[in-house]
């Protein structure tokens, strides 16, 4: 992408060096348009929504429980049971 070593002006050369140094993945983002951190950025967004509304669980497991019943994260086993009496009527 860029070829210079040295910036024609000096001020730029510290965002010349960051720029060679992330340009790997600045093409990871042009060879893979459609793999991004959206679906991460709404599963730290309901975790820190949860802590906001919680006021503070007493026990960490509730908490840990909670975050991960809120997305979707767990799956029980009753699910299935209920799947499986439906078939049966």
């Amino acid at each position: 992408m860029v070829n210079l070593h040295h910036a024609p002006n000096q001020q730029l050369n510290p965002q010349l060096r960051t720029f060679r140094k992330f340009q790997p993945y600045i093409s990871n983002t042009f060879d893979h348009p459609t793999i991004t951190n959206g679906p991460i950025e709404g599963i730290n967004n309901k975790i820190k929504v949860l802590k906001r509304n919680a006021y503070g669980y007493r026990k960490y497991t509730h908490f840990k429980n909670r975050i991960l019943l809120i997305s979707r994260l767990y799956v029980s086993g009753r699910k299935e049971k209920e799947t499986k009496q439906q078939l049966v009527a």
